[in-house]
């Protein structure tokens, strides 16, 4: 039973969107967005997150991209700033033709991992 469970490529759980008023959706067919930042200037005030390098990263890509079969981006530079991180957004947009919605995702999911404070997040 456990072998074929394995083999069966389907996800072991799903995500349902549960409205405050209206009717529980399944969410088939998502875009799992992820801005990780490790790796910062002042070190003293933010020190790198290796975790969020390594661990963070590959354990959301797991859940969505395996496990779920959903679409998964992350950003390739650990070091970011805030222009770095809307030139990032720009261009998913833009290769994932969000402005219509072509790709017909019935989901967006946005992970931010990294360092912040009041009056200085994203």
């Amino acid at each position: 039973f456990v072998k074929k469970e394995f083999e069966s490529n389907e996800p072991t759980f799903k995500i349902f969107w549960v409205p405050l008023v209206g009717k529980a959706k399944l969410i088939k067919n998502a875009l799992i967005v992820m801005i990780a930042i490790s790796e910062y200037e002042d070190n003293k005030k933010w020190p790198n997150l290796e975790s969020s390098k390594d661990t963070d990263i590959n354990n959301f890509r797991y859940i969505f991209k395996e496990e779920l079969k959903y679409e998964f981006e992350c950003n390739k530079e650990h070091k970011m700033n805030k222009d770095d991180v809307n030139q990032f957004l720009a261009d998913l947009i833009s290769s994932h033709k969000l402005h219509k919605n072509k790709n017909q995702y019935d989901a967006l999911i946005i992970i931010i991992s990294g360092h912040g404070d009041e009056g200085d997040v994203l």
